[in-house]
């Protein structure tokens, strides 16, 4: 790591703490909250944030560099597609019957994830290993195939389809059991851990594979433990909060901008910059919320609209500035 990048990564740092702090004093009631609900409730959301940034990010950047291409996201493995598929399934399964449980939503997302990761993998693979172009092609059909049924579920489950509508938006929910937040943020944990572990392979691997081959990168095995880790991130994140767009995208090139393109640097600059939109996005939503001209809507603003929102123009931003670099 150069010695211009740790500064950077500290200043990153502090921010991502700042804002971790202007999370727990925004709400209802700005400042710093007396009750202990509403602190465990602003704590909880805050930890959400950053797990879901982190996995989204770290993912984003493993994706980026297992594709070679930098417009890759989480999402384009067809994965958000595949848990909203499972939820959607639970639910027009559980209707007539008692709803289903919040608690079951979890497991019917990390299914329909799962489902779509091994397919994808399956139909990626040829003559033994991982395609990148081909795994690229087969996840955004698949994505495709997952929302038509998703639609098909939303029209035959009627009105009780608002629920999953909402959670499709994407939402940081305050409520989310402690175990739960734990177990992401662990898993998180261990994906930068791993990605730092595999940063000089993934460094070589942004070369050609005659290049990397003969440096020692194994690239088969490399490729599919990036696409094992990455495709668990993005399951953790949209069991957390939903589909979240463009958090997985705009942080890593945002990181690369700061940090250059060596991937320990620029993966743990990633998941500091990740966690800090997703926190600030928050923030927002939460000022947004309880301005007193803002008319109430029902339920709280879900953050997905706002980072898909922002996310579209900073990315179209980044695409012309440095589209030239991107060009083949």
């Amino acid at each position: 790591m150069r010695s211009r990048q740790v500064p950077r990564l500290l200043l990153l740092g502090v921010g991502l703490a700042a804002l971790a702090v202007i999370r727990l004093i925004t709400g209802y009631e700005m400042g710093w909250p007396g009750e202990p609900l509403v602190r465990e409730l602003r704590l909880a959301s805050a930890l959400g944030a950053i797990a879901v940034g982190t996995c989204l990010s770290v993912s984003g950047v493993m994706l980026q560099s297992l594709l070679r291409n930098p417009l890759a996201s989480p999402y384009i493995l067809g994965l958000a597609s595949g848990a909203a598929l499972g939820v959607g399934a639970a639910q027009l399964l559980g209707r007539g019957a008692d709803p289903v449980p919040w608690l079951s939503q979890p497991a019917a997302a990390v299914a329909g994830s799962l489902i779509v990761l091994l397919l994808v993998y399956r139909l990626s693979r040829q003559r033994g290993a991982i395609e990148p172009m081909t795994m690229l092609l087969v996840g955004v059909m698949l994505s495709v195939i997952a929302s038509a049924l998703l639609m098909l579920l939303t029209f035959l489950m009627g009105p009780s389809a608002e629920q999953l509508l909402r959670w499709m938006m994407g939402r940081i929910a305050p409520e989310t059991p402690l175990s739960l937040l734990s177990a992401a943020l662990l898993i998180a944990a261990a994906g930068l851990g791993l990605g730092l572990k595999w940063a000089p392979a993934l460094d070589a691997a942004a070369l050609s594979d005659d290049e990397a081959l003969s440096v020692g990168v194994r690239l088969d095995s490399l490729r599919l433990g990036m696409f094992i880790v990455a495709g668990t991130l993005t399951a953790v994140s949209v069991v957390l909060a939903g589909p979240i767009g463009f958090v997985g995208l705009i942080a890593p090139h945002a990181a690369r901008v700061l940090l250059g393109p060596g991937h320990a640097a620029l993966l743990i600059g990633a998941a500091l910059i990740g966690g800090g939109l997703l926190l600030a996005a928050d923030s927002l939503v939460q000022i947004i919320q309880h301005l007193p001209w803002i008319p109430q809507p029902r339920g709280l603003l879900p953050v997905g609209i706002l980072t898909s929102a922002i996310g579209g123009p900073v990315f179209i931003y980044l695409l012309r500035r440095r589209g030239s670099e991107w060009a083949p």
